[in-house]
């Protein structure tokens, strides 16, 4: 590796703008702006990019299609022998950006951008991630040599005699030509230019004035990786739909009514809708009556009307995060912390229950409960969810909500079908309790358990639920006769404290290992999982909730 003395850096950089793809009057222009950019990626680590390459990358993001090229007027006057070489660099190299997909958003974003500089230069940063890697480290220039070296505004002619400075005072040093020459071999053999710029990339750009920090922005890409980790569910492998005719949702009011046609012909509706011909077996003289068997049997035809959104189903998904002090743990078997890995798997449910009831109108509830905690650290990762979830809250239908208990009446509508998923931790036996008392309710709650669960052992791995024996839980302690007391008047005036709601979900530590656990068919080891086996179990989760819708 050769290493450029602090007294030639001035001549090194401006020596590399010999081969630019940028006009005189660009160069000029963009020359004291990319020093600035070439300081702050030099001090990431690429410290081995030749400064034209930065230079050249930095003003086509801000041109676009406007940048004009070195060669529209300079190509008569290049050696013979780099002529080949830099019309492959601007056609083969530069030109591809401007014909990437993703890269015509992020101009776009860059064009309307309140403050252009700073989502530039992450614009820079996103791109160079892949691109550094190609090119080669045969040159060190340290970045604090960059400190004390300035640049201004230079011409064709002050470029020349800087490279014939920095040729005669480093002769071994590799000339541009051949590291230009290797780093195009290398982006053309091993660079996807599709994958310059993903998903999470361009959500970070769009919402670049709210993610001021590293750990929201590591946060927000973490979602993502984990939502597209999961992958979209087979509704394939979901069960089909099996309703009633009166499971459908009363209109707002009775002045409401579907005035389409008829759309199709089915065997469930009100008797208004039956079609005529059915009729004909009440004038039947035998002995059974056939119109009433086929009643009886559920063979009589109805007119279907073309109701559009008046007779779509009305459905409430709840998702309950009372993960407790976990919320914000880091386990050594996952590669997120637990609370961004069970967003990201309510993203994923969202995403894919709506795809499942795509004709019906859902909404999305999620309650972060955050107990007898300091709410601060749950809401810093709610808002990486708002962000994700933006279109939808502002459509309303997904609502967030922070708070200290959840009470299930708060849950109940009685014009729409209610589906509750708590992902629990140390209050299993609670909502296990609720979602059997509010099963048969008018109106009904349909809960899931998803529960995180601790190994048999400190030093035995995730269990298994079969694996897990069958024991009696311990007898509750019983209260002091103080408490009693208390708690008699306050339920005598009516009163139900969260104080008493947070000792109502608080059972003992060891629920996970003392219960029966095989009648959880999908739960979350704490100790980690692959996310195969996550996506596995949110499968069998969503295929258990709309088995009964």
């Amino acid at each position: 590796m050769h290493t450029i003395p602090e007294a030639q850096t001035t001549s090194y950089l401006l020596a590399s703008l010999r081969y630019s793809a940028l006009s005189e009057d660009l160069l000029r222009a963009y020359l004291s702006p990319a020093f600035v950019w070439y300081r702050h990626l030099a001090g990431l680590g690429h410290y081995h990019l030749p400064f034209f390459l930065i230079v050249d990358l930095g003003a086509l993001l801000y041109e676009g299609h406007n940048t004009r090229f070195a060669s529209l007027k300079g190509f008569q006057d290049w050696p013979e022998e780099e002529r080949t070489l830099r019309l492959r660099y601007e056609n083969e190299w530069l030109s591809r950006f401007l014909q990437n997909f993703h890269l015509q958003t992020a101009f776009e974003m860059l064009q309307t951008a309140p403050d252009k500089k700073q989502l530039h230069l992450r614009l820079l940063e996103l791109l160079w991630r892949p691109l550094a890697a190609n090119a080669p480290r045969d040159i060190l220039l340290h970045p604090s040599q960059l400190r004390g070296s300035m640049l201004s505004a230079t011409s064709y002619d002050q470029i020349d005699a800087a490279h014939q400075r920095i040729t005669e005072a480093l002769p071994k040093l590799p000339s541009f030509a051949q590291q230009l020459l290797r780093f195009l071999q290398n982006t053309s053999q091993k660079v996807r230019w599709s994958d310059l710029l993903h998903e999470e990339d361009l959500f970070e750009l769009t919402h670049f004035e709210k993610l001021k920090t590293e750990a929201l922005r590591i946060g927000c890409r973490q979602l993502i990786e984990i939502e597209r980790r999961l992958g979209e569910i087979d509704l394939r492998e979901l069960p089909i739909q099996d309703e009633s005719a009166d499971s459908d949702t009363a209109f707002v009011d009775e002045t409401y009514y579907p005035t389409g046609g008829i759309s199709e012909i089915t065997t469930r509706g009100a008797f208004e809708n039956l079609v005529l011909s059915e009729l004909i077996y009440m004038e039947s003289k035998e002995e059974i009556d056939l119109f009433d068997l086929r009643f009886v049997e559920g063979e009589l035809l109805f007119y279907t009307r073309d109701a559009g959104q008046l007779r779509r189903k009305r459905r409430t998904v709840h998702l309950i995060l009372d993960l407790g002090e976990i919320f914000s743990l880091k386990s050594s078997g996952y590669d997120y912390q637990f609370s961004i890995l069970l967003l990201g798997l309510c993203l994923r449910l969202i995403r894919d229950l709506t795809r499942y009831f795509e004709h019906d109108a859902l909404q999305f509830h999620i309650h972060c409960l955050h107990g007898r905690l300091d709410p601060a650290a749950f809401q810093q990762d709610l808002d990486l969810l708002k962000l994700r979830l933006y279109d939808e809250i502002q459509h309303g239908s997904v609502h967030l909500h922070l708070s200290r208990t959840l009470d299930p009446r708060d849950c109940l509508d009685p014009q729409r079908k209610v589906y509750a998923i708590a992902l629990c931790y140390q209050n299993i036996r609670h909502w296990q309790d609720i979602f059997t008392q509010y099963n048969d309710h008018l109106p009904a709650i349909h809960g899931i358990l998803f529960p995180i669960l601790q190994p048999t052992s400190p030093n035995t791995a995730p269990f298994a639920p079969q694996e897990i024996p069958s024991t009696t839980p311990p007898p509750k302690r019983k209260p002091s006769l103080e408490k009693r007391r208390a708690k008699k008047q306050k339920s005598r005036a009516g009163i139900d404290s969260s104080e008493d709601i947070l000792d109502a979900q608080r059972p003992p530590t060891s629920y996970a290992r003392e219960q029966d656990l095989h009648s959880f068919s999908f739960y979350l080891p704490i100790e980690g999982s692959s996310m195969e086996s996550i996506a596995a179990s949110r499968t069998q989760l969503i295929a258990a909730l709309v088995s009964g819708s």
